[in-house]
């Protein structure tokens, strides 16, 4: 008995895919921000919310360490 399930990824990530792919996009206003799960470093990150590493250290000047996010962290990407 096998218990793989298969999984069908839309082609285009949208916000319902974002969930899929370990992003998660939270609007408070008209910022954006994630909030960190375990696993995700902030190149991860970047590559899920179109930007880049040094724009999410600009917009989070709190990171004093960009090696060192931990889970439950917010961190503003837009």
């Amino acid at each position: 008995m096998s218990w793989a399930k298969r999984i069908i990824l839309p082609k285009h990530r949208t916000n319902s895919s974002w969930n899929i792919l370990g992003c998660s996009q939270n609007e408070e206003g008209y910022l954006m921000y994630h909030y960190v799960r375990r696993g995700d470093t902030l190149h991860k990150i970047a590559h899920c919310h179109g930007t880049s590493v040094r724009r999410l250290i600009s917009l989070n000047p709190q990171i004093s360490n960009p090696n060192y996010i931990y889970p439950g962290q917010r961190i503003r990407v837009h």
